[in-house]
Parts: C-alpha cells; structure tokens; sequence
C-alpha cells in the first residue's frame, strides 16, 4: 500500500512538472531555410490546450516578438513558411500553451533570403498548345528579378546563442522513475 502511494505521488509530481516543449530534432535547427519557399514543420508536445506559435528574433537572453503566426492551435504539429518580408538572419519560436499559461523556446536557426535582404531569383515558364493536327504550339518565357538592400552599417557582427530550453531529459527521468515502478509493482504482485 505504501508502494502504490509513492507511485502515484510520483506520477502528480512527473505531469504538475509537465510543459510545453518544442521537439524538433538538431537537423530541423541545422538546415538552411528560405522566407517565402521553405515550410517548417514545428512540432511539439506536453500541451494542456491549444497553443500559440510566434515567431521571435534577437539575443536569446532578450528575443523580440516578429509575428504571431498562428493562435489556437490544436494538435502537436503546425507547418509554417516564414513570410517573404523577413529579414536574413537568426530567429526562434516560441510557444504559449493557453491552459497552463507556460511559455518556452525553439532553438535559434538561420533564415536566408526574403524581400528585406539580397535576393536573385530567375523564373522560366513554359505552356503548350495542342492542336488537332499532332503538331503544338510552344511559348516560352524567362524572367530575371534582382532586389538589393544596402545596409548603413559598414561591418556587423554578430552574435547568436541558444535560448534556454526545456530539455525531454527533464521529463524523462521521472518517467523512467515511474516505468520502473509500475514494472516492479506489477512483478510483485
């Protein structure tokens, strides 16, 4: 009997310890991503409710809200394309769970491209008519678009750290604590 209190004691303290977290793996923060063309695939667990995912940038110890991208979000995954707007440059997310009212933080990544920076872009289309005859018609097309931004600032440098993050190994040891219980409670019986 005392067992069984321990036990249940133990699994309050792992779910009150429970949050939000994002949980896409270092290849996710590792590739390279372009505003307007890349799709994100934000993945998370350990919400009580619905989720609002924002997009963040700056020092990890000072991060500035860019957008909200998206609020109400139910579920574990949301796919997202960073706007075309977006400035080159270091960003986060970060996530609200609207029940238990936590907050937490991606890792930094790399965002290239989007109308704010250096873009060159080449477009060729192509269409084709069939006529009746088996012959076709054939019109193509090929666009070059280049946008520059200069920058007042001769040099910049930069500086990026990671922002502080719930790690799964915060939930895993208490969940391998219970596991282990609920084995030897089942073997002793």
């Amino acid at each position: 009997m005392q067992f069984t209190k321990i036990l249940v004691a133990a699994a309050a303290f792992t779910l009150a310890n429970a949050q939000v977290e994002f949980t896409m793996n270092a290849d996710f923060f590792a590739a390279s991503y372009v505003a307007g063309v890349s799709v994100m695939n934000l993945t998370w667990h350990l919400n009580s409710g619905p989720v609002t995912l924002k997009l963040v940038n700056g020092p990890s110890t000072n991060l500035s809200l860019v957008e909200t991208i998206k609020s109400g979000v139910t579920g574990t995954s949301y796919p997202y394309t960073p706007s075309t707007n977006l400035a080159e440059g270091q960003y986060a997310f970060e996530i609200d769970d609207s029940s238990s009212k936590i907050i937490n933080y991606s890792k930094q990544f790399a965002l290239a491209g989007g109308s704010a920076s250096s873009v060159t872009s080449t477009g060729s289309t192509s269409s084709a008519t069939p006529s009746p005859t088996r012959n076709s018609t054939s019109t193509s097309t090929t666009n070059t678009k280049t946008t520059t931004k200069t920058s007042s600032s001769p040099t910049a440098t930069s500086s990026s750290t990671t922002p502080k993050i719930n790690s799964a190994t915060s939930v895993a040891s208490p969940l391998a604590l219970i596991l282990l219980a609920l084995a030897a409670m089942v073997s002793l019986n």
